[in-house]
């Protein structure tokens, strides 16, 4: 880009352009008393909605983590009241900061390096294990099973009939 700068410089019908510092412009343009409006709130870009990617596998993890998180945390809300247990809110943040940070522009576009997707998986890898072992704990909480079971639990905000499988070899007899 400085490159392009230095060649347009002088190019008939391109906008005239400096480099400067951050903060000589702004100074430059207090100076000028050039600043009329100042804009306050949230700077949003509507035509940033959906992401297209080269890295599918990547989008996938994130979206697969949401979803793990979600369970997790919704999970653990509820045995915390229902059994006094232990908020599990500080391990369920660091999982969330995990996530997002692998949410950055760079990383779910596409437009990185092949180390950053792979320190990417195995972040989302390592945090998927963690939010599982943290559902798994309040599901063992809220049914009392210490062993492999099932929990069918409807998360969402509206009702729901489905059909559970079970898979094969996971099966139990109801006594």
């Amino acid at each position: 880009m400085a490159e392009v700068a230095k060649r347009v410089k002088d190019l008939e019908g391109a906008p005239r352009t400096r480099m400067e510092s951050p903060v000589k412009f702004f100074e430059r343009l207090e100076e000028d008393n050039s600043v009329k409006e100042v804009y306050r709130g949230e700077l949003y870009l509507p035509w940033h909605r959906g992401t297209y990617t080269s890295q599918a596998r990547i989008k996938k993890e994130n979206r697969l983590m949401e979803r793990k998180l979600r369970e997790a945390e919704m999970l653990n809300s509820i045995a915390c009241f229902v059994e006094d247990g232990e908020n599990k809110r500080e391990e369920l943040e660091a999982l969330w900061k995990v996530l997002l940070f692998n949410q950055f522009h760079d990383i779910i576009p596409g437009t990185s390096i092949t180390r950053v997707y792979e320190d990417a998986a195995a972040q989302l890898k390592e945090a998927g294990e963690s939010a599982h072992c943290l559902y798994e704990e309040a599901r063992k909480k809220l049914t009392g099973s210490k062993a492999d079971g099932h929990l069918v639990f409807n998360s969402l905000s509206w009702e729901r009939e489905e059909l559970v499988e079970i898979p094969p070899g996971r099966r139990r007899r109801a006594n």
